[in-house]
């Protein structure tokens, strides 16, 4: 009998299964500043087409670099799995090389005909040992690389406008990136990246007054980028300092309406009080 487990349990079975050697995708992002993205590439995707989860990995040749993203469905146990289920893993052809469909049980004939009709691969969970079966191989996909690039912008990583890898910590050594755009006064047209493998071949191409001037301005602007990191953390203190005084202030507010409060009901009752002494002394004069 197949183990019953939550679909967001399975996502993280299917994103370990992805990153062992076997398969040797990338699912997530240390370097990134979301803490998402940290954890993993689950329930990612752009344009309203989400996947459960998404990998990637070069599988390009020595001289040209060439990305592969693949997108997993992932589903809990169920009775049968239609096309409309099906449906879903291939909506991710939208931006990814290969689309999978993956479940938690043994699958049957008809559900691997309808996936291999689809050109959608197949993956068997292994719940106990948690690993990956491949039932059926995908069909290969050609998403627009516009898209492949929109993606891959929002996992974090970004295309180099010279040697189009797409540049992380995760493909080349640990340095800073360049990043050169076009504007018109204050709005800007677009952005282009170059990784830190580019940029240091382009600074030796430079003539010694260039490279002095780039270094220059180079280290202003990061004197610029850390004094606003400054003033961002001092602004985020100053901001939880006022939050707090604010919270204080609301409970002061409510402190003054229960002594009001308590102060108009005593008041009451010392009225209530006086009225009936007085009308005790009235019995006893009239006694």
């Amino acid at each position: 009998m197949t183990q019953k487990i939550a679909e967001k349990k399975l996502w993280k079975i299917v994103k370990e299964g992805l990153e062992k050697k076997e398969y040797g995708y990338i699912c997530s992002n240390s370097e990134a500043e979301w803490k998402k993205l940290r954890e993993g590439f689950l329930s990612m995707g752009i344009g309203g087409v989400q996947a459960d989860v998404v990998g990637f990995k070069d599988v390009g040749t020595f001289r040209q670099p060439k990305l592969e993203i693949i997108a997993v469905e992932v589903k809990p146990d169920l009775p049968n799995y239609r096309q409309r289920h099906i449906d879903q893993a291939k909506r991710c052809s939208f931006y990814a090389h290969k689309c999978f469909f993956a479940a938690p049980r043994e699958l049957k004939p008809k559900e691997i005909e309808i996936a291999v009709n689809s050109g959608i691969g197949l993956f068997q969970i292994d719940v106990e040992n948690k690993r990956l079966k491949q039932v059926a191989p995908p069909g290969q996909m050609h998403p627009d690389e516009t898209n492949v690039v929109r993606l891959m912008d929002r996992l974090g990583y970004f295309k180099c406008a010279i040697c189009d890898c797409y540049w992380n910590r995760e493909f080349v050594s640990i340095g800073y990136r360049p990043k050169n755009y076009f504007s018109k006064k204050s709005s800007v047209k677009f952005y282009k990246f170059i990784c830190d493998i580019c940029a240091q071949k382009l600074f030796r191409m430079l003539s010694p007054d260039l490279r002095k001037k780039y270094l220059e301005e180079w280290k202003i602007k990061r004197l610029i980028r850390e004094q606003i990191q400054e003033l961002k953390k001092r602004y985020a203190e100053e901001w939880k300092v006022k939050r707090l005084i604010r919270k204080q202030e609301m409970e002061w507010k409510k402190l003054k309406k229960i002594e009001k409060y308590f102060r108009e009901r005593l008041r009451e009752r010392y009225k209530k009080t006086i009225e009936e002494i007085r009308s005790i002394k009235r019995k006893l004069k009239s006694i």
